[in-house]
């Protein structure tokens, strides 16, 4: 059996699948790896696991049209307990779904390898899985690509957790929200290049009237 998801087996540990189930388990999510879902079903959850601030989890849940998002934010204890900062659930619209499923695409995502670990950076760690019908895909890492940086913040901003104080945090909330309304750094060239334009237009106007 050559499928997906025993090719992600073999590159993603028994031990992480283990460990990472049993703290899913203990915050009431469940494991994606094995889970069995219809055909028209998504889901894709982010695990931010950072640090020296809480950890975040953000899970989108999509059937046909109906999108549901929730999230939890907790915080450690020395002692490494947790306690449940924030929780919350609400439906997002399809443009924003298409919005935040077409930036996950142009990231490259299905291309990434399972894990990616680079020595010397600090203990943050990203994890994105992805189930939609029977097709599961994952990818772990300390250090990911700045594109997919942008993505999971875009995730994030459909809830109510701030990240605009977040210390580490690469990307402008101006970014963010022009991911939202699908401007792309190029679309917002050619705008800024257009309004410009017109400008130059109405003072040549202007001028020839003065004249």
């Amino acid at each position: 059996d050559l499928s997906e998801n025993y090719m992600i087996l073999i590159e993603w540990s028994a031990d992480a699948i283990y460990s990472m189930g049993r703290f899913y388990q203990s915050i009431n999510e469940f494991p994606l790896i094995h889970r069995k879902i219809q055909a028209n079903q998504e889901i894709i959850r982010f695990s931010w696991f950072r640090s020296f601030q809480s950890t975040i989890f953000v899970r989108l849940n999509k059937t046909g049209n109906d999108i549901e998002l929730s999230w939890k934010e907790i915080s450690w204890s020395d002692s490494l307990k947790k306690k449940v900062v924030r929780n919350g659930k609400r439906h997002i619209s399809s443009p924003d779904y298409n919005s935040f499923s077409n930036w996950l695409d142009r990231s490259g995502f299905d291309r990434y390898a399972v894990y990616e670990y680079f020595p010397m950076f600090d203990g943050k760690t990203w994890v994105m899985e992805k189930l939609r019908g029977d097709k599961f895909k994952v990818y772990q890492s300390n250090e990911p690509p700045d594109d997919f940086v942008k993505v999971c913040y875009l995730l994030v901003s459909f809830t109510d957790i701030d990240l605009s104080h977040d210390p580490d945090r690469k990307v402008s909330m101006e970014e963010i929200r022009n991911m939202r309304t699908g401007l792309t750094p190029f679309a917002i060239m050619m705008y800024g290049a257009l309004g410009l334009g017109l400008i130059c237009l109405v003072l040549i106007a202007d001028r020839k009237s003065v004249v």
